[in-house]
């Protein structure tokens, strides 16, 4: 195979192995750039008037350039951690389904929260989703994410100030309660590998019984 061809096939491995925060990125970049924001942001009053569509795109359009690149670096890491779990846009596609569930939540569990954009919440589900997929098989790495998840969530709702350094740089009250339903999301749509795990340990363990 001469080097051209070489060069090519490794760029199309690279482009279909990066398609899943790509796509993100640029359902995030294109929203932000090129439609109306105001039309976007999770807004309770409009969501109830019937703006249904605001429970999803809220979480995919952010404050200013900052508070998308700081979601933009913990989406990474995160599909860093478990590409293997949800390779191509079957990672995309539980992140949406994850801000789904996270805007439901937060629309019918937080009604004293009018107003909210941003992807961090939903980011916390994902994570949970793919440690959960990680300590499902048994790998460190799942354990480690998880026990930082809970840690996170904990220091945010023990203290007052924990997100205030992120606060000041992108310039807006950090919802920790979006970051806690997140979590909460994420344990929903990994509960049929939480199931499905548990039923495996238990049934193995009544056969050595």
């Amino acid at each position: 195979m001469s080097p051209i061809r070489t060069f090519d096939s490794q760029l199309q491995s690279l482009a279909r192995y990066l398609s899943s925060p790509l796509t993100l990125i640029v359902i995030f970049v294109s929203a932000q750039m090129l439609l109306d924001v105001s039309n976007l942001v999770y807004l309770r009053s409009e969501i109830t008037n019937g703006a249904v569509w605001r429970v999803l795109s809220g979480q995919l359009v952010h404050h200013n350039a900052i508070h998308l690149l700081l979601n933009i670096a913990g989406l990474m890491v995160v599909w860093l951690i478990g590409d293997r779990e949800y390779p191509g846009l079957r990672f995309v596609l539980m992140s949406l389904i994850v801000a789904v569930f996270t805007g439901c939540l937060l629309y019918f569990c937080e009604p004293q929260l009018h107003y909210y954009l941003g992807f961090s919440g939903a980011l916390h589900g994902v994570a949970v989703v793919i440690a959960t997929r990680l300590m499902a098989r048994g790998l460190a790495i799942g354990y480690l994410l998880g026990m930082a998840i809970f840690v996170k969530l904990t220091w945010e709702y023990a203290s007052t100030d924990a997100s205030a350094s992120t606060a000041a740089l992108i310039g807006l009250r950090v919802a920790t309660e979006a970051h806690f339903w997140g979590a909460v999301s994420g344990l929903l749509v990994a509960s049929p590998i939480i199931m499905r795990t548990l039923y495996q340990r238990i049934t193995s363990v009544t056969q050595a019984i």
